[in-house]
């Protein structure tokens, strides 16, 4: 029979938004649940509470009598929940908080597993804590990273310095940005480039992505589309600027907002904002689109961001403005990219008269893009044996 294997992983979400697992590591965690049982920790929150958020959480804490470390069985996912340490707050009650919540993270796990991988998205002082704690156990480490954490205002000053260590302590590190790439490579000569991928079926304009949802099926054209997060590198103002220059158009938003979108709808009536979709039907509504923005700021941020949803965009065929990232120079026969606002007006006025292309012309291109190839890649590189 063969030997139970685990993967423990340090994530993105917690579980009042678990619904905002980052892409990649859902396709990721998801295609790699078939080989191993995948154990979860939350994100704690990272930044020092106020006080009345902090009675709050106590308060829900209490309430649900949650006092032990366990496994919450949840989405194919086994959550494990340390019982203990509501925040990260200051530097020094989370390095020394770090410490109880890696002995309560090794006590809930399976005493039957072989500890197989650590997988580590999200950096932290806890992640930090249980990699150097059980050095050796693992057959591989690996740090997934997905952006540059140290520019993110909505992580503790200090997250840079976590982020370079976790770097240099694991087997390897997974880039998703060439920006990114090149800062951790000489931190770990273990450091690969692996962009985004996307699933083909759910997204390429062939079956029933030819079905526009009822919410978009009656809107007046031309329409303008985003699916995503209201994160920090979303531009709100652009697409107002542009919504103002081309004023028969209409902007649609696919994707949580956190209330983010009140002050923008006062200024753009033209604006509509659907919430978040699941996955399995998103590329409906991406396909019924007209023109695919990716609205982003220029900055320290964004440099090292590759956009997930870039080949979900060239999958659909239509036309895809973006602000000019650098990792989307290389493709520019699937995107039009602008400098600045004025070039993004126009570049999206150019696109409204430009066809959707055709399946049989993107497919190959895409399926080399896609999730499946990006794991084989993955564990090519990890250099795993089959566990069977």
């Amino acid at each position: 029979m063969a030997e139970r294997r685990g993967l423990l992983c340090f994530g993105s979400f917690t579980r009042d938004d678990w619904a905002l697992l980052w892409q990649r590591e859902q396709a990721v965690l998801t295609r790699l649940a078939n080989r191993f049982e995948i154990y979860y920790v939350e994100r704690f929150a990272t930044r020092q509470p106020k006080p009345a958020a902090l009675v709050r959480a106590v308060g829900r804490r209490l309430l649900t009598q949650r006092k032990r470390s366990g496994v919450i069985d949840r989405d194919g996912l086994h959550l494990i929940d340390p019982g203990v340490g509501l925040f990260h707050g200051t530097r020094s009650w989370r390095r020394r908080n770090s410490r109880t919540l890696a002995r309560a993270i090794e006590s809930a796990w399976p005493r039957d597993l072989r500890q197989s991988v650590l997988w580590i998205y999200n950096p932290s002082y806890l992640a930090l804590e249980l990699l150097e704690r059980t050095a050796g156990q693992w057959e591989r480490t690996v740090y997934d990273c997905v952006e540059r954490f140290e520019f993110n205002r909505s992580y503790p000053p200090d997250i840079g310095e976590i982020d370079r260590e976790i770097a240099r302590h694991v087997d390897v590190v997974f880039a998703d940005s060439r920006t990114i790439f090149e800062e951790k490579k000489p931190l770990n000569p273990a450091t690969h480039f692996v962009p985004p991928g996307l699933d083909v079926e759910r997204f390429i304009w062939e079956g029933v992505n030819r079905t526009l949802p009822d919410e978009l099926r009656w809107r007046k054209k031309p329409m303008l589309g985003y699916h995503g997060a209201w994160h920090h590198a979303f531009d709100d103002e652009l697409v107002t600027t542009t919504l103002e220059a081309i004023t028969d158009s209409r902007f649609f938003f696919v994707g949580p907002t956190f209330g983010r979108e009140r002050q923008m709808r006062k200024h753009c009536p033209s604006a509509v904002f659907l919430g978040p979709r699941d996955h399995l039907r998103l590329g409906r509504y991406v396909n019924g689109f007209d023109i695919c923005l990716i609205p982003y700021r220029r900055n320290a941020l964004t440099e090292g961001v590759f956009p997930s949803k870039f080949f979900e965009y060239v999958a659909t065929g239509l036309p895809i403005v973006s602000t000019d990232l650098p990792d989307l120079r290389e493709y520019g026969e699937w995107v039009a990219l602008a400098r600045d606002r004025r070039e993004f007006v126009e570049k999206v006025q150019a696109a409204s008269d430009q066809p959707r292309r055709a399946p049989q012309l993107i497919r190959p291109f895409v399926e080399r893009q896609s999730w499946g190839r990006r794991l084989e890649q993955m564990l090519d590189l990890l250099r795993l044996d089959p566990g069977e």
